[in-house]
């Protein structure tokens, strides 16, 4: 069985969550949105998933790398927007004979195989995931026979006049060939344009009835609907979770990993607590979905609203039904997010103050947020400000500081200040002009030369001939401090390192030389007596390059480090 996920919409009704965020990666009951269909779908026997993305691609990419599935998955970038029906013909080389069509942005109780055992049984072209409605003004509507063959459509009708009050889900089963009236590379809608002519074609519709729950999140209220829908029945407590003994917790709920719930704090009911949160003395957050990484101060109110991750909310805050904090939001204390109010990213409110309506960064600056995530992972050791001066000289280049602090809305003063940061790290380069103008280095392939060993045992002969062979020069460290004293003083151009060192451990080391200006950017290789876990993120915390393990022969090991160092 093959899937497509159609993840490429911009999710412009859940700013700001979706500024820093795309739509399928929002977190619901704690797991990505995406992540909930992807398992059903491995429950269903599937063993082909493919997600086309567009808007923040990358990042889908990279949140999907830190998930685990027990099927492949892979994602497809749309360059440009396609349309829902375009952007499959665009993997029409990848494509089986049969696939199911899943829209990225919806939460549902289906059965898959089901669903495919009644396209096989029908033999239809084109099998669509149909559901009972109140009001059919949001859906296409089918009108459906008896014995489930679809004879015509209906886009949002009004209740008087809709034919049925069966409408799609946007779930579907089709046939390869039903592509073919499908232009290559130009937008094609599914609704509007492709089943309308597949209809003229007399190609065979029917409709499979969807029983179960389903929860289009592309609206505040009904995210939070999927949440509490989801956690429904659940008390989940994280096992590292600390909660006090006078702390009162209303089903349902669910807290992650590492947070803290003060004393007389009430969580829930209908709420969903990130990872690594603080829920301060006497704090009440109900029928809410907090981020992770959020500080909440002692007698905050949050009430049916959603706090985006990294936020801080001072003393007697209070966030009303329906407001959305963006990301990075810092709230001061008494201030108040009023009723279906928008904040964010990345905005402070003054204490005492009250918000109604929207308050979101300059447009410049929502732009620079937008390169700046859309540049990976290969800058996630820089800091804010200089990941986006990078990404905008990446686009444009042979800018003055002036240019940058105008189009990335950064003071000139801070402008300066990341530009220098940037030479010294060797990623960006000035022509020496008056003023001087900035550009990134041409990406070429090159051989490290410098190398810092660091191992207890540092005369191992074998990778000393290695390194000698191939030219580099080499200095070596003992242990983890040995190795940070290195860095601040001089300039690497990898680092090979032992993780199970005495008195500092490598992986300790790495976060230190992380915030060494000569260690930031600097390439890392560690190596472990013992295969990490899937779930072991310490790799991507110290932005290594590679793992590997410490007794593999090292005329084995050399080639492939050698490949991860070769930029």
């Amino acid at each position: 069985m093959q899937a497509i996920i159609l993840a490429g919409g911009m999710g412009t009704r859940l700013r700001p969550l979706t500024y820093t965020l795309p739509k399928p990666m929002l977190p619901v009951a704690g797991r990505a949105a995406i992540a909930h269909i992807v398992e059903a779908l491995a429950r269903a026997g599937c063993d082909d998933v493919i997600i086309t993305t567009n808007y923040l691609a990358s990042l889908v990419e990279e949140r999907l790398k830190r998930l685990s599935f027990p099927i492949p998955v892979r994602c497809v970038e749309e360059f440009k927007p396609l349309g829902t029906a375009g952007c499959v013909r665009n993997l029409w080389d990848d494509l089986e004979d049969e696939f199911l069509i899943i829209q990225g942005d919806a939460v549902a109780d289906i059965d898959y195989a089901a669903f495919l055992s009644f396209h096989r049984q029908k033999q239809a072209d084109v099998s669509i995931a149909v559901m009972q409605v109140a009001d059919t003004r949001e859906f296409g509507v089918c009108d459906v026979e008896g014995d489930g063959r679809i004879r015509r459509f209906q886009e949002k009708p009004r209740p008087e006049d809709a034919v049925s009050d069966l409408a799609s889900s946007g779930f579907y089963v089709l046939k390869k060939a039903m592509f073919e009236p499908v232009p290559h590379g130009q937008p094609f809608d599914f609704a509007r344009e492709l089943f309308p002519i597949l209809m003229e074609q007399d190609a065979r519709f029917f409709g499979w009835r969807l029983n179960g729950f389903w929860i289009d999140i592309g609206r505040v209220s009904t995210y939070l609907a999927a949440n509490t829908r989801l956690i429904d029945g659940r008390c989940a407590v994280a096992p590292d979770a600390q909660i006090a003994p006078d702390a009162k917790c209303v089903a349902p709920f669910t807290i992650g990993a590492g947070s803290k719930i003060a004393s007389g704090a009430q969580v829930g009911p209908g709420t969903v607590i990130g990872a690594n949160c603080f829920v301060g003395e006497s704090a009440h957050v109900v029928g809410s979905v907090v981020y992770d990484e959020v500080s909440l101060g002692a007698h905050v109110h949050l009430n049916a609203c959603v706090v985006g991750a990294r936020c801080r909310l001072g003393r007697d805050a209070r966030v009303e039904a329906g407001a959305v904090v963006g990301e990075g939001c810092d709230i001061g204390a008494g201030a108040v997010v009023g009723p279906q109010t928008r904040l964010g990213p990345h905005v402070p409110l003054a204490p005492g103050a009250l918000l109604e309506g929207v308050l979101e960064p300059r447009p410049q600056k929502l732009d620079a947020l937008a390169r700046a995530l859309s540049s990976g992972r290969a800058l996630a050791s820089l800091l804010p400000d200089e990941r986006e001066v990078h990404a905008l000289l990446s686009e444009g280049g042979d800018l003055s500081a002036r240019d940058i602090a105008d189009a990335a809305a950064i003071p000139l003063f801070r402008v300066l200040a990341v530009l220098h940061s940037l030479e010294r790290c060797h990623l960006i380069r000035s022509d020496g002009g008056q003023p001087p103008l900035y550009s990134l280095f041409k990406a070429t392939r090159t051989s490290p030369r410098r190398f810092l060993w660091v191992q207890d045992a540092p005369q191992d002969g074998e990778w000393r001939a290695l390194l000698a062979r191939g030219g580099h020069s080499v200095r070596f460290a003992r242990d983890g401090v040995e190795a940070v004293e290195a860095v601040r003083d001089e300039r690497f151009d990898a680092i090979l390192m032992d993780a199970e060192l005495p008195s500092l451990s490598g992986w300790d080391a790495a976060r230190l030389i992380r915030g060494v200006p000569n260690g930031r950017t600097v390439s890392l290789v560690l190596f472990c007596a013992l295969p990490l876990h899937k779930s072991d993120t310490r790799a991507e915390e110290v932005g290594a390059l590679g793992v590997f393990l410490k007794d593999a022969p090292a005329e084995e090991l050399w080639p492939r480090v050698l490949e991860l160092l070769v930029r």
